[in-house]
C-alpha cells in the first residue's frame, strides 16, 4: 500500500473521530479550554472557531477531510494535500497539548480534556509522520 493511501485512510478515520467527538462534546456541553475556559452555553458556536474539549475546530476538521480525499491524487493536488495534512498534524499536536495543559478553572471534565488532548496529539504526530512518508515517497519517484 502506498504511503499516500495510508495517509488518506488515516486522515479519514481521524476526520470521523473528530466529527463524532464534536457531536458528543456539543451535546454534553463541554467547550474547548485551550486559550481560556469556553462557554458551556455556546459550545456549538465555539466549535467553529475553537473546537470543543475533544474535537478540533470545524475549519481544520473540514480541511482534514478534504485533504484526506485529495492526497490519493498523483499530481500537484496530491502533493498539496500531503503538505496540508502534515501541517494539520502539527496543529493538532499543539491543540492537543493545549487542552491537556488547560489551567483551572475548566468548564469540561478534566478526563475528557486529557483523553481528547492525547488523541489529538498522538493523532497529529501520526498524521504528520504519514505526511512526511507520503511526500518522501512522491519525491523519491518524481511525483
Amino acid at each position: 500500500m502506498r504511503w499516500s493511501n495510508r495517509l488518506s485512510t488515516y486522515g479519514l478515520v481521524f476526520f470521523g473521530y473528530g466529527m463524532l467527538a464534536a457531536v458528543v462534546t456539543i451535546v454534553a456541553r463541554w467547550p474547548a479550554q485551550f486559550g481560556g475556559p469556553g462557554d458551556r452555553a455556546n459550545v456549538a458556536q465555539e466549535f467553529i472557531s475553537r473546537g470543543t474539549a475533544a474535537a478540533p475546530p470545524l475549519i481544520p476538521l473540514l480541511l482534514l477531510g478534504g485533504a484526506a480525499l485529495l492526497v490519493r491524487h498523483r499530481g500537484r493536488w496530491g502533493i498539496a494535500a500531503a503538505i496540508l495534512l502534515l501541517l494539520l498534524g502539527v496543529v493538532f499536536v499543539i491543540g492537543g497539548f493545549g487542552e491537556i495543559l488547560a489551567p483551572d478553572p475548566v468548564t469540561a471534565p478534566r478526563v475528557v480534556l486529557v483523553v481528547g488532548g492525547l488523541i489529538a496529539a498522538i493523532g497529529g504526530i501520526a498524521l504528520a509522520s504519514l505526511g512526511v512518508a507520503a511526500l518522501v515517497e512522491r519525491f523519491g519517484r518524481g511525483a
